[in-house]
């Protein structure tokens, strides 16, 4: 008889939302997963083990990072979306505080 026996991690979604990637360079959605390493029988898990922690992965590449990126701003929450705060540089858009 053969027995089959492993561990595997399983991920558990958390939440999604939009956070921007340091490895894409821009902004992309996100999911925030909990991990936890299982042991298995015949490739199904069985008996739950140590937790891994929580990470973020990006949609677009497919990167993990700790929860700590979600700290920091979006491009989009960097430079407000106005018409007094941009300023046309070179065919590029560069954020400027909006004159008073």
């Amino acid at each position: 008889m053969i027995f089959i026996w492993g561990w595997r991690a399983v991920s558990l979604l958390l939440g999604t939302g939009v956070f921007h990637c340091p490895h894409c360079q821009a902004d992309s959605e996100y999911k925030h997963l909990r991990s936890r390493r299982w042991f298995t029988v015949l490739f199904l898990p069985v008996i739950p083990l140590n937790k891994l922690g929580e990470h973020v992965l990006c949609q677009r590449c497919g990167s993990t990072f700790r929860m700590a990126v979600l700290d920091y701003p979006t491009l989009g929450q960097e430079c407000p979306p106005t018409s007094d705060s941009y300023l046309e540089v070179g065919g590029g858009v560069d954020c400027l505080e909006p004159i008073k």
